[in-house]
């Protein structure tokens, strides 16, 4: 067992941590229902709680800090409430005077949250007392859940990222931050959260992390999920290395997630909005990237011409939170797989694999996500498919045509091009809506990462399970491009041979209960980031001397230090990607076939997973 720690900063962070763990949680019971929970190992992520009336359930191992009302009410799991109890008991005993106590009205909790903790509260009882419930009774409380899950689609509706969440979160799991509120203007520069824990809030804040890691029988590594630009962005900075000491790690996967307000509408921004975004994205790209082992900055696209197959608004954080989810959920799966009884060393990846894949030299440790979801129905070849039709219900097909990609990475597009090495996902291939083969899988994988005619180490994994959608995750899918999670096909004949044209129709359900769907992605090493890191670095001298930038800074209390160390980090991080572009021993010379191979969950493949011949390994 290599289990990993997460731990989320920041609103847009909470909100894509609230679908990533939706997703994780219908994985565990579609695996259950389906009978392909040996697929995914669930204490990789997840450990036992037990409540106090002894009954044992599974929650996330997580850590969250957020900002203090950025939860509704902190119902949830217990934690804000008491933390803010005893903060309340501690200013009483403080002081010795009198005291007035002015609690703000406790935020309502959305309709989904209230059915779902009923429907908790129901099963708890029939588990003790051993009691049957009808089974007309349990659908319609399941159409009660369905019908408030569907009211989240509506513009507004969702105010917190716990209105969505359906997992259950351990009563430590939260900490609330002091002092910050959701929305303070206070908090929206990177160093505004260098100073922000108190010394006891800073001990608590890593004992829990300590707790957690304690735990684990052979931890793997953190999983940090970072509302980068802006306070929390500073606060990781100042905390990781403290971090990195409490849990006795050095594998660091760092997600710099940013919502609607941050990278995809950037171009929308004018004086000194603008200029504090570029300075936040300076500050950021130099610190946590010197901090983490690899670092990725993500944001859902921006253009819905390159999702299709999709229809969401790029200014809702519900719709942008649950498309970094569902790449974060696809380019992280490997993590979760089970060994293969047959052949254990096939399947699964761990974090120090994808380190040795992805960090292609001293310093050069970015990240890049590009994507596609649903994957349309892989080519059909008419006699293959005929004769396969008689004696298997395997559809073969010959090499795919590749759609082009979404980028998942703000400033990089296309992401992935250029690219130095990369793990590549494929999660629910079909063809004609049924399973695609194992070889017309890896024909698709492969001519997805050829266009760009780079030869690089590249780790593959192809699993014939889709993706199951959660009940609160938003009315975002063309409803012909889904299928049902019992096999069904819903798709099969939407998009003959790769014709994206049919998508411009169809309907946008508002709930997507019992389907799945497909979905590919590239997490990739790339030269593209040296003109993005470039253009960052020759920019910050002259923004942060500037006036305006000076004025900017000055409110964040930025010192000329902070800020010259930070020019220092981005020349080496920018010197390090123009080394890798003129090194003639760079992965784009070595052979087509020395690096390339296959982990596929369903197939088991015997070819080795670990790239090898990279110079700096």
């Amino acid at each position: 067992m290599h289990e990993i720690v997460t731990v989320q900063f920041g609103d847009f962070a909470n909100y894509t941590g609230s679908h990533f763990w939706n997703l994780q949680d219908e994985c565990a019971g579609a695996g259950h229902e389906h009978g392909t929970a040996g697929e995914v190992d669930e204490n990789i992520l997840h450990q036992e709680a037990c409540d106090s009336r002894g009954l044992v359930s599974w929650t996330p191992r997580l850590l969250i800090l957020a900002a203090r009302d950025s939860f509704a009410g902190g119902s949830l799991t217990g934690a804000p409430q008491a933390c803010a109890d005893s903060q309340a008991e501690a200013h009483g005993q403080a002081w010795s005077g009198r005291t007035q106590l002015h609690q703000a009205e406790q935020v309502k909790r959305s309709h989904f949250n209230e059915l779902l903790d009923e429907d908790t509260d129901t099963a708890d009882a029939r588990d003790l007392e051993s009691s049957g419930v009808s089974t007309a009774a349990q659908a319609s409380r399941d159409s009660l859940l369905e019908e408030a899950a569907g009211r989240l689609n509506h513009p507004r509706a969702v105010k917190f990222w716990t209105d969505f969440t359906q997992v259950l979160l351990h009563p430590r799991a939260v900490v609330p931050l002091p002092g910050i509120w959701h929305g303070a203007s206070t908090f929206e520069g990177f160093t505004q959260g260098s100073d922000i824990l108190t010394r006891e809030d800073r001990e608590d804040f890593l004992d829990r992390a300590r707790s957690l890691a304690e735990a684990c029988d052979s931890p793997q590594g953190l999983q940090l999920l970072v509302e980068d630009l802006g306070g929390f962005g500073g606060l990781v900075a100042d905390i990781l290395s403290e971090l990195r000491d409490s849990t006795a790690t050095d594998t660091v996967l760092l997600f710099a997630l940013r919502g609607s307000s941050h990278g995809p509408a950037r171009s929308t921004l004018q004086g000194s909005a603008q200029t504090a975004w570029q300075l936040n994205e300076a500050l950021s790209l130099a610190y946590l990237s010197s901090e983490a082992s690899v670092m990725t900055p993500m944001a859902a696209p921006r253009d819905a011409a390159s999702l299709p197959g999709l229809h969401w608004d790029p200014d809702q954080a519900f719709h942008t939170s649950a498309l970094c989810a569902a790449a974060l959920d696809s380019i992280t799966h490997p993590f979760r797989t089970a060994p293969s009884p047959a052949s254990p060393s096939a399947g699964p990846m761990t974090m120090a694999e994808l380190m040795q894949l992805l960090i292609v030299g001293p310093a050069a440790n970015l990240a890049a996500v590009c994507g596609l979801m649903p994957v349309p129905d892989l080519q059909i070849d008419s006699q293959s498919q005929e004769m396969d039709t008689r004696s298997s219900n395997i559809c073969h097909t010959g090499r795919a045509q590749a759609p082009p990609m979404a980028s998942w990475t703000p400033g990089l597009r296309p992401a992935c091009h250029d690219v130095l090495s990369e793990s590549a996902v494929l999660r629910g291939p079909a063809c004609g809506g049924l399973p695609a083969s194992s070889k017309s899988a890896e024909d698709f994988l492969q001519t997805m990462s050829s266009d760009d005619g780079s030869r690089c180490p590249r780790q593959s994994f192809i699993s014939t399970v889709g993706v199951n959608i959660p009940l609160p995750f938003p009315g975002i899918f063309n409803s012909r491009l889904l299928s049902t999670s019992d096999g069904a096909p819903g798709f099969a004949n939407a998009l003959a041979a790769g014709d994206l044209s049919a998508l411009s129709g169809g309907s946008r359900p508002q709930c997507c209960s019992k389907m799945s769907y497909s979905m590919v992605t590239r997490w990739c090493a790339s030269r593209a980031f040296m003109p993005y890191i470039s253009e960052i670095t020759m920019r910050m001298p002259g923004m942060s001397g500037g006036y305006l930038g000076r004025s900017i800074l000055r409110s964040w209390n930025c010192g000329e230090d902070v800020v010259l160390e930070s020019q220092e980090k981005l020349y080496e991080l920018a010197d390090a990607y123009r080394r890798i572009s003129t090194d003639p021993y760079s992965s784009a010379q070595l052979p087509a076939n020395a690096s390339v191979s296959t982990s596929a969950l369903a197939f088991r493949p015997t070819t080795a997973r670990v790239a090898q011949g990279c110079p700096w390994q």
